[in-house]
């Protein structure tokens, strides 16, 4: 398949979804069970929407990475491209977990994008190796 095709673009930001979307649902468990009580529905709101506004908003950046970076002018431009969608993504997060925790901007909130920061990031950097 073309590296530049949309279908490829799409496929690449749907599986990178069902992947996000698992670790999403997991951490926003993981500490709203350590720090609150368990929050099966806030984790399933949040997967959700992220589900919805990332993949549209992934597409867009797989576009314009393919369209117009020069991936010739980075040492490692795998890493790089996951720092940038990683900001990216991780600001929608942000607003996410904040207004559907109504936790705002606090700890709890924090604590959830800063583990799905390392965790997808790690992922992300994976997933743009297969």
């Amino acid at each position: 398949m073309n590296p530049k095709s949309h279908l490829l673009s799409f496929i690449k930001g749907l599986s990178w979804r069902v992947i996000a979307l698992l670790d999403t649902f997991l951490v926003v468990c993981l500490v709203t069970c350590i720090f609150l009580e368990c929050d099966y529905s806030s984790a399933l709101k949040i997967g959700g929407l992220e589900l919805i506004f990332k993949t549209f908003t992934y597409y867009l950046f797989e576009r314009f990475w393919i369209n117009f970076i020069d991936k010739r002018t980075f040492f490692n431009p795998i890493l790089i491209k996951t720092i940038l969608w990683r900001i990216l993504a991780t600001l929608i997060s942000l607003i996410l977990v904040g207004e559907i925790t109504n936790q705002g901007l606090s700890f709890v909130t924090i604590t959830i994008v800063g583990l799905e920061f390392i965790s997808k990031s790690t992922f992300y950097y994976l997933h743009e190796n297969m």
